[in-house]
């Protein structure tokens, strides 16, 4: 039986889903919007969601695609404009503040002129939603290779969450989740400055053009900003104990049961229907580091699927796997391991860890320290002898354990 929820928290659901599936409102009764509480609260609470506390204005963040079940989540939406960007490789989320970027406090006693406003948003917003769009365009996921976290290869899908324009008090649509009598906010020009949507959307079309040859899908996403229903009661419009669906965002990602089956990913906002758009499936990526997107237990039962690979490079006879070890399979690797010298290394995939021996003496190799190290900042040791690592998968870091030397690894 599923824990019973506390009043304060979002109801659990009646039912688990399978390994390696994402949940859904059919484990909630098909309710949609307890779906959204919960599932956000809990990307919150595995450092899935994106934290609006700095006091940056764009603030982001980032999930890779690998082979667990993986979400990405925005919650407090009350005026703020959110752009999610989403590929087969991974997600990305910003958040642009509504106050200073598009407009200023009402009892502000020295508002901004027109061009001050206009200044403030192109500083704080256009450039550095360009500066981190062309870094996940341009710069490669592992060093020296042409993996790209949104390249063309991974078909990126913008969206671009807008609110409506506020009402007052007393109007039909204050506080409406559903608004019919209003037009969408920063849709036009005010105060000399021209729509600001617009600006995003041409910013985020040109830096997908000119480092790419196909055009991006970008959708603008209308939201309703939640409104006090009494506003001299200051009840928190950010929704700290998930009480709401409203102002929500849901990025999921499952990974492929087997390399014939599919990965896929999808988007909900607030409690709405899933549309087609917003949903995508695609046969799992390879990386340099082997086939990531397939559920960790399936790897070892679907090397058959696997194209052979090339011999391996060694100057040592193959040693014989013994009968009582997990499968193991060996990929031919390329002279180059994040960036780094090695001669030929081979991955054995046991459907845990990703163990790299190197058979012979190098005098540069991958540290076995422990400890977790960025993808692109493994270190370097000078040592003879031979060595191997153990990498597994910790979110979008590798830990790398101490492995004893003169590994008895089939090679």
């Amino acid at each position: 039986m599923p824990a019973q929820s506390s009043p304060t928290q979002p109801p659990h659901p009646h039912k688990n889903p399978d390994a390696h599936t994402w949940v859904g409102p059919e484990h909630y009764n098909g309710n949609r919007q307890d779906f959204m509480r919960r599932e956000v609260m809990l990307a919150y609470s595995r450092d899935e969601g994106i934290n609006t506390n700095g006091d940056d204005d764009l603030a982001y963040h980032q999930v890779f695609f690998f082979g667990n079940t993986r979400s990405l989540a925005v919650t407090g939406l009350f005026g703020c404009t959110c752009i999610v960007a989403v590929s087969k490789r991974g997600a990305w989320v910003c958040h642009l503040w509504e106050i200073p970027l598009f407009t200023h406090h009402d009892d502000d006693e020295n508002p901004p002129s027109g061009l001050e406003q206009a200044k403030t948003f192109h500083n704080g917003a256009i450039v550095p939603l360009r500066r981190e769009l062309m870094r996940l365009r341009t710069e490669p996921v592992y060093h020296n290779s042409t993996y790209y976290f949104m390249g063309d290869d991974t078909d990126p899908h913008i969206f671009i969450l807008v609110p409506y324009l506020r009402t007052e008090i007393g109007a039909i649509d204050y506080s409406n989740e559903f608004p019919t009598t209003v037009p969408e906010a920063w849709g036009h020009e005010q105060m000399g400055v021209g729509s600001m949507n617009q600006k995003i959307k041409d910013a985020i079309k040109d830096v997908f053009g000119r480092t790419g040859n196909q055009p991006v899908s970008c959708e603008k996403v209308l939201y309703a900003p939640m409104r006090r229903k009494v506003p001299e009661i200051g009840e928190p419009l950010g929704d700290p104990l998930y009480r709401t669906h409203r102002g929500k965002v849901l990025v999921q990602y499952q990974p492929a049961t087997s390399l014939r089956e599919k990965a896929s990913w999808r988007i909900w906002f607030e409690g709405r229907e899933l549309q087609d758009g917003h949903q995508l499936e695609f046969p799992p990526l390879r990386t340099p580091v082997g086939n990531l997107q397939v559920a960790k237990d399936e790897r070892s039962n679907s090397h058959e699927d696997d194209p052979q690979p090339e011999p391996p490079t060694t100057t040592q006879e193959p040693q014989a796997r013994p009968r009582d070890t997990a499968p193991t399979r060996n990929i031919h690797r390329e002279d180059s391991f994040y960036g780094y010298p090695y001669r030929r290394l081979h991955q054995h995939v046991d459907g845990q860890n990703f163990r790299f021996a190197q058979p012979t003496p190098l005098n540069h190799r991958i540290s076995p320290l422990r400890g977790n190290f960025k993808e692109d900042q493994f270190p370097l040791n000078d040592f003879t002898g031979e060595q191997s690592c153990i990498l597994s998968e910790r979110g979008t870091q590798l830990s790398v354990d101490k492995a004893s030397p003169n590994p008895k690894v089939p090679v």
